[in-house]
């Protein structure tokens, strides 16, 4: 089975300890890059975490040709929009969203992330 290379978009406090090392430690699942707005924030996440390369722009995660899947982990206020671009990337993803009309427009959506 092939390795899912996993990009997180939003790597702060919620990543820190539930959803972040869970991708590095589940079977055929790698944490490939992360991103955050600050890219010191983003540098020390990723150092402190073993994570390869991180980003300071979330549609350069998304662009890069190594990331199979996103996790979209930003505040709802910008999720949808970056939902939006990776849709727009065929990438697979999962989206953290909980405002329900914004969820609700992501869970009807059949396109790929």
């Amino acid at each position: 089975m092939k390795t899912i290379r996993w990009g997180i978009i939003g790597c702060g406090t919620v990543t820190e300890h539930k959803s972040g090392p869970a991708f590095q430690q589940v079977e055929q699942s790698s944490l490939t890059p992360v991103m955050r707005r600050d890219g010191e924030k983003a540098k020390d996440y990723a150092e402190r975490h073993a994570v390869p390369r991180w980003y300071d722009r979330a549609e350069d995660l998304i662009m890069d040709e190594e990331v199979d899947a996103v996790y979209i982990a930003t505040p709802p206020l910008v999720t949808y929009e970056i939902y939006e671009d990776g849709c727009r990337s065929r990438k697979a993803g999962i989206c953290r969203e909980t405002d329900g009309k914004k969820c609700r427009r992501v869970q009807n959506d059949d396109r790929s992330l």
